[in-house]
């Protein structure tokens, strides 16, 4: 028998060229390579089409460069993760909860529109504009709209009520505002990770109340930066008797914020039925990294506007992880939450709106505080009365309101529940101002206000009527 001869560069072959193979493969040479795809399909067709891309050989695959410059796309699943996606003078509807564009970079241009199906009655959310990325960018011009997206008219935790004239406004992070008979809607959810749609309103007299706002969640590990529109804003009723729908939610967790753009999640108008309430909006971000890049937002969760016999809805939550992300001008109505314990800032503005600061936070203005064409509520805490110090002047501008709720004391330590400290100040009240002193409906704590001078003009008050212990 002869021996069996072995050829070692061949065993070699045969033993390495499929690692070397696996190897190439893993390292993504061999891989098919990134491309850049874009938009040719028809109106609202399907992004998994890849007779709608140029090239039509796939749909966007991972690494790909997504360009969509034109016409509507309808995203029924969650997409693969692309190194970048950007939109322009077209449409993006996200179908279904579960549904996420994934991407390296969001770019929405000018003229570009982010949206949902309409709204839906299921108990089970439906739909939610979900968009999880490194950076996002919505330039000027660019919207992310679920207005009128949520639940609709009469369904929802907080949905509106009708007696078969008049619906009452849904409700969600503000109560739905009453009818002339009928409750609005109650508030649900969380204030720092809302995740719910609003409710739709009550209809009246055979019509249709108008359904609430939708959710929308952003999650970039890196920068947000929004110079554009991001709304999830209740819908008006079909007709002057309808409840107005609830606004939604807009959630957004990223390394840092900014931009000059508009949040709102408005409760929708009425008429004779009330209107919805506010929606919620919370901001997560790096703290840190924030520090020293403060954006220019505006930010607005206020209850639905009433012209008729109809009552206003609540107003809804903004959480933010601190207020320095609310810059030194805040515009725009909200219940403010966060998880600071404390607030220095050099100036601070507020203007064109109504904001409820954070229960007990402690608010130091190193110089002034101005409050013009504004409401401000400030809520000192139990056995806190001088959290707020205001270093400059305190100026009003017509018209403007500054509520100041005492806390609880212990009157052998503090004998006030509340300390406005302008004693070094000269104070002017002018018309259409008003300063509204409320007790500690506890032990009847009030407000001790110090100043150097004051002047109250005809028309300006300070006003504690009806503000001692509850009937």
């Amino acid at each position: 028998m002869k021996p069996i001869r072995i050829c070692k560069r061949r065993f070699l072959n045969r033993l390495l060229y499929p690692l070397l193979f696996l190897a190439l493969f893993a390292s993504g040479i061999l891989q098919s390579k990134a491309v850049e795809r874009i938009w040719a399909g028809h109106p609202n067709g399907d992004w998994f089409e890849p007779a709608n891309w140029n090239p039509s050989d796939n749909y966007p695959q991972a690494g790909d460069t997504v360009i969509v410059n034109a016409g509507s796309i309808l995203l029924t699943n969650e997409t693969a993760e692309v190194s970048a996606f950007t939109i322009s003078n077209a449409t993006l509807t996200l179908s279904k909860w579960t549904t996420r564009l994934r991407a390296g970079a969001v770019t929405i241009e000018n003229s570009a529109v982010i949206t949902l199906p309409p709204s839906f009655t299921t108990a089970e959310m439906s739909n939610r504009v979900w968009i999880v990325c490194d950076d996002i960018a919505l330039k000027s011009g660019g919207v992310i709209d679920v207005t009128g997206k949520g639940y609709a008219a009469g369904h929802g935790v907080g949905a509106g009520d009708s007696d078969g004239t008049l619906g009452s406004g849904g409700g969600y992070g503000g109560n739905g505002g009453d009818s002339a008979t009928i409750t609005g809607g109650p508030t649900y959810g969380s204030t720092n990770s809302p995740w719910q749609p609003g409710s739709g309103g009550g209809s009246g007299d055979g019509s249709s109340g108008g359904a609430g706002g939708g959710m929308i969640l952003i999650q970039a590990a890196g920068e947000v930066s929004i110079d554009g529109t991001i709304r999830a804003n209740g819908a008006q009723g079909a007709t002057s008797s309808d409840g107005g729908g609830a606004g939604g939610t807009i959630m957004i967790e990223a390394e840092n914020i900014r931009g000059s753009g508009l949040l709102a999640a408005d409760g929708g108008q009425s008429i004779h039925g009330g209107s919805g309430g506010g929606g919620r909006i919370a901001l997560i971000f790096n703290e840190v990294i924030q520090a020293g890049m403060a954006p220019k937002l505006t930010y607005s969760v206020t209850g639905g506007e009433v012209s008729g016999s109809g009552n206003m809805g609540g107003i809804g939550t903004l959480f933010v992880t601190h207020p320095i992300v609310l810059a030194d001008k805040i515009d725009g109505s909200a219940r403010l939450y966060t998880d600071a314990v404390a607030w220095n800032i050099d100036t601070l503005t507020f203007t064109g709106g109504d904001i409820a600061l954070p229960a007990g936070i402690e608010l130091v203005v190193t110089n002034n505080l101005i409050i013009s064409n504004a409401t401000v509520r400030y809520r000192f805490a139990d056995a806190q009365p001088e959290s707020l110090t205001i270093g400059g002047n305190l100026i009003f501008n017509d018209p403007a309101f500054l509520h100041l709720y005492a806390g609880s004391t212990n009157a052998g330590v503090q004998p006030y529940g509340g300390l406005l400290d302008l004693s070094g100040s000269d104070v002017v009240i002018p018309s259409g101002c008003v300063i509204y002193p409320v007790s500690s409906p506890v032990d009847g704590s009030s407000i001790k206000m110090l100043f150097a001078n004051l002047g109250i003009e005809t028309g300006g008050a300070i006003d504690a009527s009806y503000a001692g212990f509850p009937g």
